[in-house]
């Protein structure tokens, strides 16, 4: 310690009200060596090492430093580890380490160890960042804590960061402070804070067969309990709010075995659900295990009804109850032909998640979320998309019976689950 502080110390000792003048020269010479620093320092700057040592975990409570740039007041607020809390436990914590800083802190330092910084690292902390508003990387920069090579993941978190960077340990602490007041002034002294009232509508539709986890992946997200999950034939709705969402979630019940009609009508009852914005993700719920006929079978039923498009909106989630992290897990996924497959026919987009955990949850939030902005295509599954589909498809099989007066048997069968636009489909179509 002694050495960290470039031997910089003084022996104090209790005095009693005796030694009065002892007690006045030992202040003396505490005050002028405290003037020296500020001296080397050339009178305004202050650091606030958040690591004594880069390779520390974090603790679990704030810790705060206030001191002066130029005549400016700083104070420097530390987190707990937020990729280890729930997203009720992150959102409270933000807010208080927000109401720490009032009106709310000007810079945001983002500590990351390169090699240990994963893609879910990465999609967490954007999850995390928006409950500061849109523009929370415009006051980032990120430091780094290790020497080590920079990776794709990190490299994506530095362009985020409109590459601000600093890196420790370095002997030049100035540089830190210099890209902060800068960033500063380019943000023209602007601050960012938790937003009460923005809330962003998101939609997800559950799909997979009878016991694959719908009910309790649903829990886990919504932070709710139910006693177990129930087998319905109907689609059921829940709602819940987290940090900046306001969060639908449908669980579809299963389509293998249904007749043609009912799958019909199951598909299209979760997109009316979700009106007026749509379905923004199907997520089709598997355990990790080996496709059976009948998860294959799930996934093509819904294909063949929704259409090609469908495949824009899907994410694949594999759940567990373990670490899914588990090298046992990844590589089941990565190995397994069948489950290779079904994720590249979804554009990849696929997570192991574990049931058991919330940690999860801003993960597949923000998988979802991305999912409307990183395409070139609608942002939701509209019910104006399924019908365009049913539309396609019917014209379609009329052209495959040029010669006979017979209409597919599907005409019936969409006018009967689009029963919130009949004339519509009934003056095109029947």
């Amino acid at each position: 310690m002694i050495k960290k502080c470039r031997y910089r110390y003084m022996w104090i000792k209790n005095l009693t009200d005796e030694e009065e003048e002892v007690k006045k020269f030992q202040l003396a010479e505490l005050f002028s060596r405290l003037g020296q620093i500020v001296k080397e320092n050339k009178g305004y700057n202050l650091i606030y090492e958040v690591f004594e040592d880069p390779s520390a975990p974090l603790h679990t409570t704030r810790q705060e430093a206030k001191g002066r740039i130029m005549v400016e007041r700083l104070t420097v607020v530390k987190t707990a580890d937020l990729f280890s809390l729930s997203v009720q436990q992150v959102r409270r914590e933000i807010k208080s380490c927000v109401s720490e800083c009032r009106p709310g802190p000007n810079v945001l330092l983002l500590l990351v160890k390169p090699s240990n910084f994963t893609e879910d690292n990465r999609q967490t902390l954007k999850f995390i960042l928006t409950m500061l508003g849109p523009n929370a990387f415009k006051h980032s920069i990120l430091i780094f804590t290790h020497h080590e090579q920079m990776t794709a993941t990190v490299s994506k978190l530095l362009t985020d960061c409109e590459a601000r960077f600093y890196q420790m340990p370095e002997e030049n602490h100035s540089g830190l402070m210099n890209e902060i007041e800068k960033m500063v002034q380019t943000n023209q002294g602007s601050f960012v804070t938790v937003s009460d009232d923005l809330k962003i509508s998101l939609n997800i539709v559950l799909c997979g067969r009878k016991g694959a986890g719908k009910t309790s992946v649903a829990d886990v997200i919504l932070g709710q309990k139910t006693s177990e999950e129930k087998s319905s034939s109907e689609c059921i709705k829940r709602q819940g709010e987290l940090p900046g969402l306001c969060l639908s979630i449908v669980e579809m019940p299963s389509l293998c075995g249904s007749s043609a009609q009912t799958a019909m009508e199951q598909c299209c009852n979760s997109i009316t659900l979700c009106d007026p914005d749509g379905v923004h993700a199907f997520v089709l719920v598997l355990p990790l295990n080996p496709l059976t006929d009948e998860d294959k079978a799930e996934f093509k039923i819904l294909k063949n009804i929704l259409g090609p498009r469908v495949d824009a909106f899907t994410i694949v989630l594999f759940t567990v109850e373990s670490d899914p992290s588990a090298p046992a897990h990844t590589d089941f996924v990565s190995q397994n032909k069948d489950l290779k497959e079904l994720c590249q026919s979804c554009g990849g987009r696929n997570l192991i998640f574990n049931i058991k955990d919330q940690q999860q949850v801003p993960q597949i939030l923000n998988k979802v979320q991305t999912l409307t902005k990183d395409r070139n295509v609608p942002q939701s599954y509209t019910k104006q998309i399924f019908v365009q589909t049913q539309i396609e498809k019917i014209t379609a099989l009329q052209s495959n019976f040029p010669s006979t007066g017979t209409r597919p048997s599907m005409c019936l069968m969409l006018c009967l689950c689009s029963y919130h636009q009949p004339n519509i489909l009934l003056g095109q179509l029947c």
